[in-house]
Formats: C-alpha cells, structure tokens, sequence
C-alpha cells in the first residue's frame, strides 16, 4: 500500500490521512480501482486519493453523514443538479 501511495502526487498528505485511519483497527485497508479503499464487515466505507491539484477522502455514502459545519463537499454538485435539472448541454 505504501508503495502505491509513494506514486501519488500527495503522498505526504495522504501517508497522514492513512495512519489516521489505520488507527481505527476495524477497518481493512484494500486495494479497488488501483487505490486504497477502507472497509468495514467487507463494505466500503472510505477511500483516498490525490489528484493534480488536490487530494481527497470520500464517504461511500457519505449522503448519510452528519454535517452541521458544512465541510463536506459532494463531487461533481453542479453536474448531479443538471441532470435532476434537465439540463443537458455538455
């Protein structure tokens, strides 16, 4: 895992975020899409990754998290509103 993680354009960042998790000895650390997945009773339950200009960690459902700070973000808003929009021009 750490090999993979070393590749990534984050690695420092995302080194940090993985001995946070690893700290929680319920979860299993995987490999799925090429990268490292968090499961829980073999579901998912988080994963990480970096990208170009920034890293991230998401909630497989993450819909059901408490946010009353309102510092969780879902990908792609603007695209999911479109589409429950109608909106189609891409």
């Amino acid at each position: 895992m750490v090999e993979i993680l070393a590749e990534e354009p984050w690695s420092a960042e995302l080194m940090v975020i993985r001995e946070i998790v690893l700290k929680h000895k319920e979860l299993k650390e995987e490999i799925k899409w090429g990268g490292p997945i968090y499961t829980l009773n073999g579901k998912n339950v988080l994963a990480i990754g970096g990208f170009k200009n920034f890293f991230t960690i998401w909630f497989h459902n993450g819909a059901f998290l408490s946010d009353p700070k309102k510092c969780l973000s879902m990908p792609m808003k603007k695209e999911h509103e479109d589409y429950a929009n109608g909106v189609f021009n891409r």
